[in-house]
């Protein structure tokens, strides 16, 4: 079995791991931990389920020259790649839906959100021989550079011009990591993520506030009928 609902679980060591939990007393599966966002799912069993989904839509309008989008930029931006913002930039026009681009920058600047799918389409199949680029990124080393072919993953009874990535459920959005992508010379691309699970600070504040506020009450109330 590689999957449990969602989560690729290939490469885990379950015997070990059933060993380690029988010990620790420990079914971890994220749910109920206020640290996490999984929005309309609630758990990593089903992280396909948030609800949560981003398109970036790209145009190189150059001529000749491709140029490289950063869509998430680790700690320190690339030399001379794109950031991540609506409008033209260096001839690539960019948009985000349903909000701008640069509310997911914005985001990523606060939070890290675990991918769960890439959708990849292009008006020009000779574009998917551009890899998706993802690298932790620390200021002791960069980490070794995992690519996403969007041409390996072509099916021919596929539409021609759109794929899905699906095998990077390890890939994170935000915090230490870099993902970037090339477009070629007059070449569009729309990129869809899927999103997985987050950690939000902020809403995990809130959550952790509320939780306070109920367990204060029930102090409270069970106070006043004594």
């Amino acid at each position: 079995m590689n999957k449990v609902g969602s989560l690729d679980i290939s490469g885990v060591d379950v015997t070990t791991k059933l060993l380690e939990n029988k010990a620790q007393g420990s079914n971890y599966i994220g749910a109920g931990d206020d640290m996490l966002d999984f929005g309309k799912s609630s758990s990593f069993i089903q992280e396909d389920k948030t609800g949560y989904s981003f398109q970036i839509i790209l145009k190189n309008t150059h001529a000749t020259a491709a140029k490289t989008v950063e869509i998430s930029k680790g700690l320190v931006a690339a030399d001379g790649a794109i950031a991540l913002k609506d409008g033209t930039t260096d001839s690539v026009q960019i948009a985000g839906h349903p909000q701008k681009s640069e509310m997911l920058s914005a985001l990523l600047e606060m939070s890290v959100v675990r991918i769960n799918q890439i959708r990849v389409k292009t008006d020009d199949e000779a574009q998917f021989d551009e890899a998706l680029r993802y690298a932790k990124q620390t200021p002791y080393g960069i980490g070794a550079e995992e690519l996403r072919i969007p041409a390996t993953y072509q099916n021919a009874s596929d539409n021609k011009n759109v794929v899905i990535i699906s095998d990077v459920q390890d890939w994170i959005l935000g915090g230490d990591r870099k993902l970037s992508y090339t477009v070629r010379a007059g070449r569009s691309v729309t990129l869809t993520f899927i999103m997985g699970g987050a950690i939000n600070l902020a809403s995990a504040l809130e959550t952790k506030a509320n939780n306070a506020k109920e367990n204060i009450a029930l102090a409270y109330a069970r106070t006043a009928r004594k």
